[in-house]
């Protein structure tokens, strides 16, 4: 169900043992939920007026990635990897862990925190930097 700026997950497609697609309901009570996305997103989603809003099997949606990183000339990553991108950015963000797991369609916050929570480099350089600032900070009697 596509809204203006949202949508909401109530089913999925993939891929049985058979290779097959299926629709399923998510795993999870927390599986169903309301994302919150660009209107831009939304209306092309809504132009396109089909469901499933996208027909392309797992192994199609990898090989066109793949080919738009080549295009790009960004180093390879899996599409999946967007997922733990999206997480770890939001956490770092502030966004509280109990929301990122809603948002991701997690039943619980462990499973964000252990698998989708990811140190960012220059990230972890700027938090550290501040707080040996603030360290200094403090020995120098400035708090």
């Amino acid at each position: 169900d596509v809204g203006q700026g949202t949508i909401r997950v109530t089913k999925a497609v993939v891929e049985d043992e058979e290779h097959d697609l299926v629709t399923k309901v998510p795993k999870t009570y927390a599986g169903t939920r309301i994302i919150d996305c660009s209107t831009t997103l939304t209306g092309l989603i809504k132009a396109r007026g089909k469901d499933p809003v996208c027909e392309l099997t797992p192994d199609q949606i990898s090989d066109r990635f793949r080919r738009l990183l080549d295009r790009l000339g960004i180093p390879h990553f899996r599409f999946h990897d967007l997922r733990h991108y999206y997480a770890s950015e939001g956490l770092l963000m502030g966004v509280p862990t109990r929301y990122v797991a809603d948002m991701m369609g997690h039943a619980s916050v462990q499973t964000t925190e252990r698998i989708y929570q990811h140190v960012f480099a220059a990230s972890r350089r700027e938090l550290g930097q501040a707080l040996a600032e603030r360290t200094n900070a403090l020995l120098d009697g400035k708090y």
